[in-house]
């Protein structure tokens, strides 16, 4: 075990992070900050890439399942409400899941803060944008630059800004991506 893996650990403990087993480091320390009332839960195998940010704030909670791998490199994860990332999911590099728009944007068009739940086995292609109020079925693919503002069904390849379903494809409920 690495120097390096095990400052990142440390540093998941010191913010009250729930790490069983030290996570994987792929590229610099990320940055990890946890406010007070907010929780962060990392299963087992998971994986960091290179500049990743990782944040709970507010009440957030911030769950991510086993044999995760996270590869946000100028991207990043922030809870204000649930997020929710399932076993074996890949985000790519550049991937965003924000639930808080942070301000309003007019008098009919408020403040939101609603929960991020991706499924078991999702992958989110490079830059990928996903917004507050969304549900990503189990076994779904989301194409490059793509900005998920509606939830996406299981088995689908999703794409596009907003994303939009191009196709859904038949994969057994035990497959896990390489």
């Amino acid at each position: 075990m690495t120097l390096r893996r095990l400052l990142f650990w440390f540093i998941l403990k010191r913010e009250g992070a729930q790490v069983e087993r030290v996570p994987w480091l792929t590229g610099r320390l990320p940055r990890v900050r946890r406010s007070r009332s907010a929780s962060i839960v990392i299963g087992d195998d998971c994986s960091f890439g290179d500049r990743v940010s990782v944040s709970a704030l507010g009440s957030g909670i911030l769950k991510i399942g086993q044999n995760v791998t996270v590869d946000v490199t100028n991207g990043g994860i922030c809870a204000t409400d649930v997020i929710e990332i399932g076993d074996h999911c890949k985000l790519s590099g550049g991937v965003v899941l924000m639930n808080d728009t942070y301000h309003d944007v007019a008098p009919s068009n408020t403040h939101r803060v609603l929960p991020i739940r991706l499924g078991r086995n999702v992958w989110l292609g490079s830059e990928t944008w996903v917004f507050p109020g969304v549900t990503v079925g189990d076994h779904t693919v989301v194409g490059v630059r793509s900005v998920v503002t509606k939830d996406l069904p299981a088995r689908c390849f999703a794409a596009g800004i907003p994303a939009r379903v191009k196709y859904f494809f038949d994969c057994p409920d035990h497959y896990v991506r390489d």
